[in-house]
């Protein structure tokens, strides 16, 4: 027969192994301590496989689960005609979301003609940048072209909201 202190002693030494094995191996957040220390009949572990782990609530904006984009909004920092050189040039980012390998895709419309430019986004400070875009004017009719710039990358997708630019 075990003397009730060993036994106490053993499980005691056993919920603090588990408490140990999953701090330090990566196992998450330990049980509490009245499932661990509550001995049974076999003196072992109960099974945790039944256990549903819980969402993780503290998730930066870029941590998605797999296979699923979050929504975000490209915004069009600016959009000025230098006629000197023949350009529109559009320069957008994406807050809420810094990271690389993402694509912008900055769109000019007006009236019938359509011109379609990209970009590799970069990762910068506090955004995912876009960078400029250079539309060549003489592609783009005269009078009002709408812009519009979108973002896509394996964890997030958007498009910004139009902005309407009048050229010469």
């Amino acid at each position: 027969m075990v003397p009730l202190r060993s036994l106490s002693a053993t499980a005691g030494a056993t919920a603090l192994a588990l408490v140990l094995s999953g701090c330090l191996f990566g196992g998450g957040d330990p049980e509490p301590a009245e499932t661990l220390t509550s001995p049974s009949a076999t003196n072992s572990p109960s099974p945790t496989s039944s256990a549903t782990p819980s969402p993780d609530t503290s998730a930066s904006p870029t941590t998605v689960a797999p296979g699923v984009r979050s929504a975000v909004t490209p915004e069009i920092s600016f959009a000025t005609v230098d006629e000197d050189a023949g350009l529109l040039v559009v320069e957008a980012s994406v807050p809420g979301i810094v990271e690389d390998g993402g694509t912008c895709i900055a769109v000019a419309q007006g009236r019938s003609e359509t011109v379609t430019l990209s970009n590799a986004a970069l990762a910068n400070v506090s955004v995912t940048a876009c960078g400029q875009f250079y539309f060549e004017l003489d592609e783009l009719p005269s009078g009002t072209v709408s812009v519009v710039v979108t973002y896509g990358s394996a964890s997030a997708t958007g498009d910004s909201a139009p902005l309407e630019v009048e050229l010469p």
